[in-house]
């Protein structure tokens, strides 16, 4: 079956454009020279979340989302080093820098509705109550912003992706769904990093992205990995170690 494509060559103005035109545009497969930007959805106040691919338009896709949690934002000085280093032969590098923009506004864990994204999605799922740290939302994806990296990823289909959190200083090693470890192991020794697994309490690791996206693609590989702190206080010498610890990985499950 024929792939579906969108062809949005965007510049910052034609950006601009996009978030009225298409606030909820999927997107795959962008015929664009470098630097590509599309809005894959909105959060529930309006503000665009936005996916940036750079490489080659057919190469090996991975992905990188520099934060969930709007109050962790660390992940950003990765997000920004690796767009601003030259993307390997035969790979396409999607970034995320943020996918819970107004939680970034008000500086909360949360989404603007207290809901913690990283309990939201469509994989083992339970109702967690609001209000809470940990609130699940009422149903599976009931947000836009889970919706919309769902949809997003269910067409882009990394083959790596890696979600920055804070604060533990470690690469998570999931309980459940991941099947293929070998990048997850390649990441850690180029970072420098333990592999320990996450306590999520007694709430439990439940709907969060990296299940979702290792029961989505399970010949993907998908984990965490948790900064030392919550905002940007990384070192150019830990963010480089990082920067070549994911293209480490990347290579390692592109093998």
């Amino acid at each position: 079956m024929k792939r579906e494509t969108v062809a949005y060559e965007l510049s910052l103005p034609a950006l601009l454009v996009a978030m009225l035109i298409f606030p909820m545009s999927p997107v795959i497969g962008l015929s664009t020279t470098d630097d590509s930007a599309v809005v894959i959805g909105r959060s529930v106040e309006g503000r665009p979340i936005i996916a940036r691919r750079f490489g080659e338009d057919s190469g090996i896709p991975v992905l990188v989302v520099g934060t969930i949690h709007g109050n962790e934002r660390s992940g950003l000085q990765i997000t920004r080093a690796l767009v601003e280093s030259p993307v390997p032969n035969g790979f396409t590098l999607w970034v995320i820098d943020d996918l819970n923009p107004d939680g970034a506004v008000l500086a909360t864990r949360q989404n603007s509705r207290g809901v913690d994204l990283n309990r939201n999605f469509p994989v083992r799922w339970r109702k967690i109550t609001c209000p809470s740290k940990f609130c699940s939302g009422r149903r599976p994806a009931s947000e836009p912003e889970t919706s919309a990296f769902v949809d997003f990823f269910d067409r882009v289909k990394p083959v790596v992706t890696v979600f920055y959190h804070s604060v533990g200083n470690i690469v998570d090693l999931p309980k459940e769904g991941l099947r293929e470890v070998r990048a997850l192991r390649v990441y850690a020794k180029r970072a420098q990093l333990p592999i320990a697994a996450v306590s999520c309490g007694s709430d439990g690791c439940t709907g969060n992205a990296t299940q979702f996206a290792n029961e989505s693609r399970p010949d993907g590989t998908a984990f965490v990995v948790e900064l030392p702190c919550d905002d940007r206080c990384l070192s150019r010498r830990t963010v480089r170690r990082h920067v070549e610890a994911f293209w480490a990985a990347a290579r390692s499950a592109a093998d």
